[in-house]
């Protein structure tokens, strides 16, 4: 595997199809197009589109932009309207790009808060603790319960730290090798972050947003529903959620609804996880859409609620999590700082008497 094999963030696949319309759109050919793009990636293309392979099959080689997109790109050379796929591809891309950076961003302050938090603590534990209770020893005075705690946690500190950090990083590539390679790991953990308040919300909106965003796109350049959800059940990295669209997929391809498809197969999961995948309002909005005959702007409508409703949940998060960790970085700095202050106490009040 090459470098330019690895996934493009959504930002960057949005830049790259967005300037690559606006050239088709200025009415230069495609080979033109892609040598005009200059960029690495779209030098493959051109060499797979010169050897006769399709731009959406030159797309699939590449393994690097989304598969919704390349099924967008397949309709759009088939009905001729290229640019106008490639635009509102862009678009899809940069909207759940918007919504990924409102979860990152709600998360950057506690970390911060949290980093912060143990930087403070270290360094009263590692550095100012050891060096005041020599003198206290050497007083005799009988230490406090949390002054003789802290004088464990500073020792196990000071003389294990190489350890501790091995143990750390040892511990976060185990995790990421698990999360990488072993698809069961990833499913629990998966699980057990959407049954987390708030957080867990944010994660079923986005993957929300992930499903019936590409979805109304495909909808709307006339893709068959059944392929358009197998096409997008392949791009998810939630299996919860690929399982409902596959089961979904494969009653559409029986003969029912969409709407009875995808509520079947929600029900089938919730007996596993005890919770609806789908929301009932998005299931609504199917079933409106199925008996007006207007399903894509229904699932473009689903996508739109879910990112307000990310919105809503971000400054819930900032509500809620904000006071929360500031009142913890109080409690463990103020109980450390008490610590150290209460054996000075004692020594003070012993030279008094």
């Amino acid at each position: 595997m090459t470098l330019f094999q690895k996934k493009l963030s959504l930002r960057e696949q949005a830049r790259l199809l967005r300037r690559f319309s606006t050239l088709l759109g200025a009415g230069i050919t495609l080979l033109e197009a892609v040598r005009l793009m200059r960029h690495p990636l779209f030098e493959r293309v051109g060499h797979g589109i010169d050897k006769g392979e399709t731009l959406s099959n030159a797309f699939v080689q590449l393994g690097t932009f989304d598969r919704s997109v390349i099924e967008i790109i397949k309709i759009g050379e088939r009905s001729g309207t290229l640019d106008q796929a490639l635009a509102q591809s862009a678009l899809s891309l940069e909207s759940r790009d918007n919504v990924s950076r409102k979860i990152t961003g709600a998360m950057i302050y506690p970390s911060f808060i949290g980093c912060a938090t143990l930087g403070i603590a270290c360094f009263l534990i590692v550095y100012i603790f050891p060096k005041i209770i020599p003198l206290v020893v050497s007083m005799g005075i009988d230490l406090p319960f949390m002054t003789r705690v802290l004088m464990v946690v500073s020792h196990v500190l000071l003389e294990y730290w190489l350890g501790i950090i091995l143990i750390g990083i040892g511990t976060g590539v185990l995790f990421s090798l698990l999360w990488k390679f072993s698809s069961l790991f990833s499913l629990y953990c998966r699980r057990l972050l959407m049954a987390v308040p708030i957080l867990g919300g944010m994660v079923r909106a986005r993957t929300i947003i992930d499903i019936f965003r590409p979805l109304s796109l495909l909808l709307e350049h006339g893709e068959l529903l059944p392929v358009a959800i197998t096409s997008i059940s392949a791009s998810l990295l939630n299996r919860d959620y690929k399982r409902i669209l596959v089961d979904c997929a494969n009653s559409l391809n029986n003969g029912d609804s969409f709407a009875v498809s995808i509520k079947t197969a929600n029900m089938n999961l919730r007996t596993t996880l005890s919770r609806d995948l789908i929301p009932q309002t998005a299931i609504d909005f199917i079933e409106i859409g199925e008996r007006s005959g207007s399903l894509a702007t229904s699932c473009q409508h689903i996508a739109t609620i879910y990112e307000a409703e990310v919105e809503e949940l971000v400054k819930r998060m900032s509500v809620l999590v904000e006071p929360a960790l500031m009142l913890g970085m109080g409690i463990t700095v103020g109980a450390i700082a008490l610590s150290i202050v209460m054996p000075i106490y004692d020594i003070t009040s012993h030279l008094t008497k």
